[in-house]
């Protein structure tokens, strides 16, 4: 059994969410490097998993042959390269069935210990897809003092990705949507809509034009 662990979505520079945090209520965490990947991030944790803001901080390693096939570099530069700007990771919910119907392939993220890999879902260099893929800890461990946004305790409960080449996905992502996990859907431009709280308070956060992203509260 699955359950959600993250999201993350790519954007062009820090500058794009210096104001996030006073305009909607958000509390992101410190900015955070990965080593050997290229990336940097900044987090809004909340009770079940979190939004990771993914920036560029080493174009070398980028463009590395370890970190192409999960496409990064055209991810992050997304509003030129047409590529999807959003990943989705999933865990095993504890003491469950840790068996998939999916095929997956290894991606050994420089920043992992010796040995560790993160199961990708998502084919190598399918840019135009989101990177779905395997949380490599069993559940991540959130800060509960960062965890309250516009002053409540929060819950994601939902994910939608709305993509030009909603027809075109994968087997493997495929099944993710069939199994109600995340919800993929045809649209002229990216676009992620994250629920919280079950849209509970029928209020939605738009970020655009700063992020492909809304917040349905």
């Amino acid at each position: 059994m699955l359950e959600l662990d993250h999201i993350f979505v790519c954007i062009p520079n820090e500058l794009d969410i210096t104001n996030i945090p006073s305009q909607f209520g958000l509390n992101f965490s410190a900015r955070r490097i990965h080593p050997g990947q290229g990336t940097a991030n900044r987090c809004a944790f909340f009770n079940n998993a979190y939004l990771e803001l993914l920036l560029r901080n080493n174009d070398r390693e980028l463009q590395s042959q370890l970190v192409k096939p999960v496409s990064l570099w055209e991810r992050l530069r997304w509003k030129h390269t047409g590529a999807n700007p959003f990943g989705v990771a999933f865990r095993f919910v504890k003491n469950t069935n840790q068996d998939l119907p999916v095929s997956t392939w290894s991606y050994h993220a420089p920043f992992l210990p010796d040995g560790a890999s993160i199961p990708i879902i998502t084919p190598p260099n399918s840019i135009q897809e989101p990177l779905i893929f395997l949380s490599p800890v069993a559940k991540a461990q959130f800060d509960r003092s960062s965890t309250e946004h516009r002053g409540s305790k929060r819950t994601l409960t939902q994910v939608k990705i709305t993509t030009p080449s909603a027809q075109n996905i994968s087997p493997g992502v495929k099944w993710f949507c069939e199994q109600n996990l995340i919800s993929i859907a045809e649209g002229v431009e990216y676009h992620i809509e994250l629920e919280w709280d079950l849209g509970k308070e029928k209020k939605i956060l738009d970020f655009k034009p700063k992020l492909p992203m809304s917040i349905r509260g």
